[in-house]
């Protein structure tokens, strides 16, 4: 039978012992119809009773899982713990430059589409996500940087949601449609919903305590302009030197400042608090 380590555990250890708890028969099923011939396997509680997450290996490759008792939730090859030397040399032509690579991963059995690469990005002295794909002729690279999740996956049920969550939505009368949730290395969980009314819809972002952070729904103000900003948000844009030479898109205030800005082939979405401190940084890049 497979056991679970708890999540100071690296190894998997015997089932007599205290600190180990058993897998849920259902997900062992699972884990090993999915992934059959995995072997060296570890998987350890990420949300008790329903998150797990599994390290193995199949034909001498390292991998990396997460899943429910239902359906694996996200998988990802464990290529190398350093970064291919052309990727470093494109992360430095990119407006983020100056952080540090490391664990790089692969989703490279999608389907469809060209393969997806992930490392965890070190910038500014906060841990990003920096995903990427290359295509040819000519070779281009196409890069997205997010806050730090160890995985994500999609929701299309309002059961998987924290309580609070379910009673913000209710509370404005809002229809759930579908979400995302994010899953940190302290395995935490961050919710991203889309959320409707008669009226309209739209993304709404809620922390690891089910705490509402932003919409763009109901929002309080919208800003066309810098000039529109409050003085600390514009201090901030000003004074960020990663921001040079970015120009202003779009922006809107509901709880937090979110934001756009711009250039030829490179983009900004940041939210920050309402005394201008950095909640969120995405960056989205075309070498």
């Amino acid at each position: 039978m497979l056991c679970v380590c708890l999540a100071a555990c690296n190894e998997v250890k015997d089932p007599q012992l205290p600190d180990v708890e058993t897998i849920p028969d259902q997900v062992v099923a699972l884990f090993e119809d999915q992934f059959p011939g995995a072997v060296q396997t570890t998987i350890k509680v990420v949300e008790k009773d329903k998150i797990w997450e599994a390290y193995y290996s199949v034909n001498a490759r390292n991998f990396y899982a997460a899943l429910d008792s239902n359906a694996v939730l996200a998988s990802y090859q464990l290529i190398s713990p350093a970064v291919p030397d052309s990727i470093q040399t494109a992360v430095s032509k990119l407006a983020i430059r100056g952080g540090t690579l490391s664990d790089y991963r692969c989703d490279c059995d999608k389907p469809t589409g060209l393969p997806q690469y992930y490392a965890k990005y070190r910038f500014q002295d906060v841990d990003y996500v920096l995903s990427w794909t290359i295509s040819r002729s000519p070779t281009q690279y196409v890069f997205e940087m997010v806050p730090y999740a160890k995985f994500d996956f999609q929701i299309e049920t309002a059961q998987k949601l924290p309580a609070n969550v379910i009673r913000y939505l209710n509370a404005d009368n809002l229809v759930f449609r579908f979400g995302k949730i994010s899953v940190n290395e302290s395995n935490e969980l961050k919710y991203s919903v889309y959320a409707s009314s008669a009226a309209s819809g739209d993304e709404f972002i809620f922390d690891s305590k089910g705490a509402f952070v932003f919409s763009y729904y109901a929002k309080e103000n919208a800003y066309t302009e810098l000039k529109d900003l409050p003085a600390p948000v514009r201090n901030f844009i000003a004074s960020t030197p990663y921001l040079t030479g970015f120009r202003f898109a779009s922006g809107a205030f509901h709880h937090a400042y979110h934001f756009i800005l711009l250039s030829e082939r490179e983009s900004y979405t940041i939210l920050l608090d309402s005394n201008a401190k950095l909640l969120s940084l995405q960056f989205n890049g075309v070498i």
